[in-house]
């Protein structure tokens, strides 16, 4: 895929929702007969009480929240297959309230064919070619791409793309966001980074130590039901206004802030109607301070937005509508 045309394998957090979601392993990967680190995350609106994870039915862990107003969290299991085979990987979230969301399933094969060629690669007999190239000792965290991907500016499907990957392309991880949804990356051979979505990759040698960049909300450029309406005995007396708001983690509150020529500003919270998109419609004769005193006068407008974390944005200030008194 590119990235902002494909449904992720794994559970996508929703704002409202109590939710859950796998990181690592992806649905469907092929693992070794090897210790693994499963990583999986819990939102809800109401803050989360615990995360459950189970394998193949068994209940392996249960994690609850430090903080019972964190509304959304990471956790990490160390798992130890046993035997090779298929297994179901499930984990779901219980809120404050006691609701639990909806199961974020992950299907896995472990296959011991894939610890023994790497035990023969190992133990294979150095070549000269080989034997000049020294062993690694450590290894960076990185991602391999498992398809086709876009790389972006930051952290959402809303951000611009910067370029596009290749399947089975690798890139050194530089950083995360707050969910370890999305991956900083360093493209290979040069010093840019970009973004990439946690599920178009496959990970390696994570650890504590990547640091996590916050990005605020980011507003996109709003759409409107028309460029004119208008007060007085007519019937276009309203207009509609809506935004498209991305952020890596749930939205507190988007605001409009608008008024007319020599008004001060007024404030209104806006609606989300679903999918990132908040929306408000202005009647000129209830929400429009001064709109009887003005022949015509734009309509001055900006958003800010507040996720759960505290971070905020500002839009720019908008004038593509315009308040008039009836024809």
């Amino acid at each position: 895929m590119l990235s902002a045309c494909n449904f992720p394998t794994t559970f996508t957090p929703v704002a409202g929702n109590v939710s859950a979601w796998i990181d690592a392993p992806l649905d469907g990967s092929h693992l070794a007969l090897a210790p693994y680190e499963v990583v999986y995350h819990g939102a809800a609106p109401a803050g989360i009480e615990k995360v459950e994870l189970r394998i193949n039915g068994d209940l392996v862990a249960v994690q609850e929240s430090f903080n019972p107003l964190q509304q959304i969290f990471t956790f990490h299991f160390k798992w130890q297959p046993i035997v090779p085979g298929n297994y179901t990987l499930i984990a779901r979230t219980q809120d404050t309230n006691g609701d639990w969301g909806d199961d974020a399933v992950a299907e896995v094969i472990i296959d011991e064919a894939i610890g023994e060629a790497n035990e023969q690669r190992e133990d294979a007999t150095p070549t000269p070619e080989t034997a000049a190239v020294p062993a690694l000792v450590s290894c960076e965290p990185s991602a391999t791409f498992i398809m086709d991907a876009n790389c972006r500016s930051g952290p959402s499907l809303g951000h611009d793309i910067l370029t596009s990957t290749s399947a089975g392309q690798t890139a050194l991880i530089v950083g995360q966001n707050q969910s370890s949804s999305w991956w900083n990356i360093q493209l290979p051979g040069t010093e840019n980074t970009c973004w990439v979505s946690g599920t178009t990759v496959e990970t390696t040698c994570l650890s504590d130590k990547i640091p996590q960049i916050s990005f605020p909300p980011l507003i996109n450029t709003p759409t409107m039901s028309t460029n004119d309406f208008h007060w007085g005995d007519c019937d276009l007396r309203k207009v509609t206004i809506q935004a498209d708001v991305f952020s890596d983690t749930l939205i507190s509150y988007v605001e409009i802030h608008f008024r007319i020529k020599q008004q001060s500003w007024s404030v209104l919270e806006m609606q989300n109607i679903g999918d990132r998109t908040y929306s408000i419609t202005l009647n000129s004769r209830d929400d429009i301070p001064g709109a009887m005193d003005q022949i015509s006068s734009p309509l001055w407008y900006y958003f800010i937005a507040m996720d759960t974390s505290g971070l905020f944005s500002q839009s720019e200030t908008y004038q593509n509508i315009n308040l008039s008194k009836c024809p």
